[in-house]
């Protein structure tokens, strides 16, 4: 492949409360980039009226394939926040959700993940993380030798509750219900602090593979668990009641409205995230070891999977479920990061409601096919009076 035609240097996005930060990657009908289009070939409307777009650049990222010696090692803080904030060099965080994996799913996935690591190109940074480490610690590589070996100890602990650190020690007592409820408000916290954090490097496209199984709210009788004194509870009947229905579904708005929080903060900060389903191919969601009934079974499976679908959604990525063989995906995601446009436009409506507001992103010319992103959330009064606070 050839190496892209200097652009010049890129231009400075403005970073007001009211900016709105948009990729979009265009393709032609054979799947191929669109990469000759101008600002006046982009229609970015917001309630139905036009917005201005006040920046805009094409984006190519040559993989350094080519010339790999020209990727420089990273040795410092100084080498990783200069390497993060080239448009050079695409930025993916692996982001390991061991408290939604299962132990063996686990260990079939992780050789999967880590050939696809160790393939990656010299110009792809690569950081991992898991539900509570502080983002500010993460750390870029290059090295994907040593990524995909790192890889190689991820162990799923799916409803595992033997603490292994102070934090699982103090609700150790709790039942197993409540401790999954507190996991997934670690991950969901987690996932937070990683896209916020993300917002510090540049303005360009990244990228978040979140590997986990999905997370929900209700966890059916007779799921066997381990490092916990509460005993298993029975199986409950083959349909739930109408009480327990309903309970379902406040159950999941509830998980929605608390994944807002990483929505917002994958938007403001221009990160997409990839959910990646390590279950692969399956029709059931709980082993023969479980006494849980067919139709909670399905129930649960299809719940997971589609907050999975649901996060790629709304932070304009895309999931990666019900595959066996993830690496086509993996490639398009790569892919996804490669070529596209970067554009800002500063909302005319200027909203401070917290809420999230639709635009939608069209291109002139026929027979194109572009993705962005679907909205943005605005700031609320309360951001804007931290934000001014001394």
């Amino acid at each position: 492949a050839t190496s892209p035609a200097p652009q010049g240097p890129a231009p400075t996005f403005r970073s007001g409360v009211d900016s709105v930060s948009v990729d979009a990657i265009v393709t032609d009908k054979q799947g191929r980039p669109v990469t000759d289009l101008k600002p006046e070939d982009f229609e970015i409307r917001e309630s139905g009226k036009a917005q201005a777009i006040e920046n805009f650049r094409l984006v190519q990222i040559d993989d350094g394939r080519n010339n790999p010696s020209a990727a420089r090692e990273i040795l410092s803080q100084a080498d990783q926040q200069r390497e993060t904030e080239s448009e050079n060099n695409r930025l993916l965080v692996i982001f390991l959700d061991d408290y939604h994996t299962r132990l063996g799913n686990s260990l079939a996935f992780r050789q999967k993940l880590s050939q696809f690591v160790y393939q990656l190109a010299p110009n792809d940074l690569v950081a991992l993380i898991t539900p509570l480490m502080p983002a500010s610690t993460l750390t870029f590589s290059r090295n994907h030798e040593a990524t995909a070996s790192q890889i190689m100890n991820f162990i799923g602990r799916k409803y595992d509750y033997r603490p292994r650190n102070a934090l699982e020690e103090r609700y150790a007592q709790e039942t197993p219900q409540q401790i999954e409820r507190l996991r997934n408000a670690w991950v969901i916290e987690g996932l937070r602090g990683v896209c916020e954090y993300m917002g510090s490097f540049r303005a360009g496209r990244k990228t978040l593979l979140y590997v986990s199984e999905g997370l929900t709210n209700n966890m059916p009788p007779g799921v066997l668990t381990t490092g916990t004194d509460f005993p298993t509870m029975p199986m409950a009947g083959p349909d739930p009641t109408m009480r327990e229905q309903s309970q379902q579904y406040f159950d999941s708005v509830e998980l929605i409205s608390d994944l807002q929080r990483v929505f917002n903060a994958a938007t403001r900060t221009n990160t997409s995230i990839y959910p990646i389903d390590p279950r692969g191919l399956t029709p059931t969601e709980f082993s023969v070891a479980d006494v849980v009934s067919t139709a909670m079974d399905k129930q649960i499976l299809n719940q997971t999977t589609e907050l999975l679908r649901t996060i790629a959604d709304q932070t304009d990525g895309r999931a990666i479920v019900n595959r066996n063989d993830p690496l086509p995906a993996l490639q398009q995601m790569i892919k996804d990061n490669t070529t596209y446009y970067l554009m800002s436009f500063t909302s005319t409506f200027a909203y401070r409601d917290g809420k999230f507001h639709e635009f939608q992103v069209r291109v002139k010319r026929p027979g194109v096919e572009v993705r962005a992103r679907r909205g943005y959330w605005a700031v609320s009064a309360e951001e804007m009076a931290k934000a001014s606070a001394p």
